[in-house]
């Protein structure tokens, strides 16, 4: 069987990733959700945020999110998730309760306080997003970081 770098280098980050989460020994809310490195759509999104703050066309229950207070239909919840990036859709997408949503504003990216994101140097910018779409709960998204 012939597997190209790429591949290989997908799976070594698989690999390391499921010995790192057996060696932790943890159980995670989210087994049997998607943990694929794919970036996280905005369907899968706004779906969950549903699931914890309702409806998003009916003012969602206890009212806006901090951090997203002018979002206020699905539609321009819609339209702003394209904007988002990858690392604010894991982190909504990650949440487990409504309160966690507002940690997950685009400031709050670890890569908004130091950098504008064009100015990170691409290998480490291709880090970074790896290990956000390989994170399988908050915990493992807030150890995604560029390099100091």
């Amino acid at each position: 069987m012939r597997v190209s770098l790429r591949s290989a280098a997908r799976l070594a980050a698989l690999a390391g990733a499921a010995a790192a989460l057996a060696a932790c020994g943890s159980s995670h809310a989210h087994q049997g959700r998607r943990t694929s490195r794919a970036t996280t759509t905005c369907a899968e999104t706004l779906d969950h945020i549903e699931a914890l703050a309702g409806d998003l066309d009916r003012g969602l229950t206890a009212g806006p999110i901090a951090g997203f207070e002018g979002l206020s239909s699905r539609r321009e919840w819609r339209e702003a998730c394209a904007h988002f990036s990858p690392w604010v859709r894991r982190c909504l997408f990650l949440s487990t309760v409504r309160q966690e949503l507002s940690s997950c504003e685009p400031g709050s990216e670890p890569w908004s306080r130091r950098h504008e994101f064009g100015d990170v140097p691409p290998d480490e910018k291709e880090q970074f997003l790896s290990c956000v779409n390989a994170s399988v709960d908050r915990r493992e998204l807030s150890r995604c970081d560029y390099a100091r």
